[in-house]
């Protein structure tokens, strides 16, 4: 089943009672030329923008209703008038769930309460379209979450994904594409620290993966063409952030080394180390690679070549990142495989993450 911390929907207005006099929305109105007055366009709340945050992911501005972000009642066509909704877990009563099957009627009494709108749950619900969301997996570790989202910093290689912005000690990685609807997140980070030590196990590393449309929903959730609608969406049985991390793996060079590394079978040598951290370079990045061999991983030469280069920083940049990478692969990286296989197998295992939302449950229910 799948849980989300956030999501945006659309219903049509025909299965909303809209309280156009609540002081709490904005309205924008033009000048109706067929009739002679004033037409409403939209009506507002809230905001959909999120504030900058380096430790904590998708930080979502204050609202006087926490956890429902935005509503807009959209007057503008006649014959398409709908309702948009933004809003996340923080508005349900336990901290600790999500969006789940379990909680959305829930949630959707929390919209209600804001007196802004009001819709029948048995009614409204099944004609919800998604338009986009942040599905989650929470996973409780043996070591400290930031060595997790450490390792995989450390040692992914690839240009599928990049870092989305500067978020140590947490991980962020969006693919690289262009066109925001192919666009997707994964955000790990210690979800104890983010929640300010409330409601979670301290060794709770949260993944998160946020899909910007409908097209990577349909993707990701494997579903039919068509509109996505909220509770299939809920009911998929695929495994979103499973898949991307395996699409991140195919990167990490010590993914490789799970199976060989540190085994009677095949020593470690430095030569063959240094093959295996190659064998799942790109092609270029075989090539930067071969350049540090050749000078020792001691970057003053490359530097004396780019001496007067306006773009020395910039194309010295892949080298520094190669190396960083290497020093980490080439180090003791026994406990770094057992971080990995540990991760891997949580994430892959239904039996596990069963027995972890049962834990964030006790949780709960303690606090």
């Amino acid at each position: 089943m799948i849980t989300q911390d956030k999501f945006k929907i659309k219903i049509p207005l025909e299965y909303i009672e809209v309280n156009q006099n609540h002081p709490k929305w904005n309205s924008s109105l033009t000048v109706d030329e067929t009739e002679s007055g004033i037409k409403l366009n939209t009506l507002t709340f809230g905001s959909q923008k999120e504030t900058r945050n380096r430790y904590q992911p998708h930080v979502s501005k204050p609202s006087v209703y926490p956890g429902i972000n935005y509503i807009k009642a959209d007057y503008t066509n006649p014959n398409h008038q709908y309702l948009e909704i933004v809003a996340t877990s923080k508005a349900l009563n336990n901290p600790a769930q999500l969006i789940s099957l379990n909680t959305i009627e829930e949630l959707w009494d929390r919209i209600n309460a804001t007196g802004l709108i009001y819709g029948y749950a048995p009614q409204v619900l099944p004609q919800a379209q998604q338009l986009a969301g942040d599905i989650n997996k929470d996973l409780i570790m043996e070591y400290d979450p930031d060595e997790y989202t450490q390792l995989i910093r450390r040692y992914y290689v690839g240009n599928r994904y990049v870092q989305a912005r500067d978020y140590v000690p947490n991980i962020q990685l969006q693919r690289n594409v262009k066109g925001k609807e192919f666009s997707r997140t994964l955000t790990g980070y210690n979800k104890y620290r983010e929640a300010k030590g409330e409601y979670f196990d301290p060794n709770t590393l949260r993944w998160e993966l946020r899909l910007n449309s409908f097209e990577m929903l349909r993707k990701y959730l494997q579903l039919p063409p068509g509109p996505i609608m909220l509770l299939k969406a809920l009911e998929s049985t695929a495994d979103p952030i499973s898949t991307v991390i395996d699409e991140i793996m195919k990167d990490i060079p010590l993914n490789a080394a799970l199976k060989s590394i540190n085994t009677p079978e095949l020593p470690m040598t430095p030569e063959t180390r240094a093959a295996l951290f190659a064998s799942e370079l790109t092609f270029d990045h075989k090539a930067i690679f071969a350049r540090l061999k050749e000078i020792e991983f001691n970057l003053a030469p490359l530097e004396a070549e780019l001496k007067g280069n306006s773009h020395k920083g910039e194309k010295l940049k892949p080298y520094k990142e190669i190396r960083t990478r290497w020093e980490g692969f080439n180090s003791d990286s026994s406990h770094d495989v057992e971080l990995l296989n540990e991760l891997l197998g949580k994430i892959k295992s239904p039996a596990i993450n069963t027995l972890i939302n049962n834990t964030l449950h006790t949780y709960a229910q303690i606090a």
